[in-house]
């Protein structure tokens, strides 16, 4: 049922405009194409082998639709949307993680007190993530919060460390991430966290433009997998 909702959601374009990129989209497909671009910087063969390579991309991803979620506010109409690109991206986190670790057994150190400190960042921006979505449902909701103005204010704030815990944990790893990448997706997450109230007069519907993520991934995959 979940499924068809989204589908219906997503495979709704204008005629005049088939692929939806006049709609929000476009906003997501530009945040994904910085996030990804930017780890290209300064070593664009980089890799650790397709399936690290993998993993890390949908990492990124994760941390492209964390910022388009705090950007694009799921109040009013696009409540319904903001809550199915939340769970598409809990979902791709958590195929981040098990991509990552069910591979190789050495990560799994990484769940001690010994893990490093971006590490165990990352670990508390997929728990927030998850906390965040569970006290977002409409039963939860009422049960946690006494008012739908202090259900807003923890949102906006646990919004706000799973991003800058996010951020630390990309940064922190350091593999495709130097410092000018670094002062790169400061500027971006900065921009993002500033720039959150926007809204767009375009209808609050997912559009078929969003099926150019996976290609943008992909890609990345594909550059990484150039010198193999």
């Amino acid at each position: 049922m979940c499924a068809n909702n989204f589908l219906s959601t997503v495979a709704q374009p204008s005629s005049a405009d088939p692929w939806g990129l006049c709609d929000r989209s476009y906003t997501m497909i530009a945040l994904t194409a910085s996030v990804f671009a930017t780890s290209l910087i300064r070593a664009p063969l980089r890799s650790g082998g397709w399936i690290w390579d993998a993993g890390n991309a949908l990492g990124f991803l994760g941390l492209t639709g964390l910022l388009y979620l705090f950007l694009d506010v799921g109040a009013g109409p696009r409540a319904h949307t903001h809550k199915l690109i939340g769970c598409g991206v809990i979902g791709v986190l958590t195929a981040h993680v098990l991509v990552l670790w069910l591979p190789d057994q050495t990560l799994w150190h990484y769940v001690s007190t010994k893990a490093p400190g971006y590490m165990l960042a990352g670990l508390a921006a997929f728990v927030v993530t998850w906390t965040i979505i569970i006290l977002a449902l409409p039963r939860n909701r009422r049960l946690w919060h006494l008012s739908h103005r202090q259900f807003r204010r923890w949102h906006h704030c646990l919004s706000i460390v799973v991003i800058v815990t996010a951020l630390w944990h990309v940064l922190g790893s350091g593999f495709y991430v130097d410092t000018l990448e670094a002062a790169a997706y400061c500027i971006l997450t900065m921009t993002v966290l500033a720039a959150h109230r926007w809204r767009s007069p375009q209808p609050p519907r997912a559009q078929r433009g969003l099926l150019f993520l996976p290609g943008i991934a992909l890609a990345f995959v594909c550059i990484k997998a150039l010198p193999l």
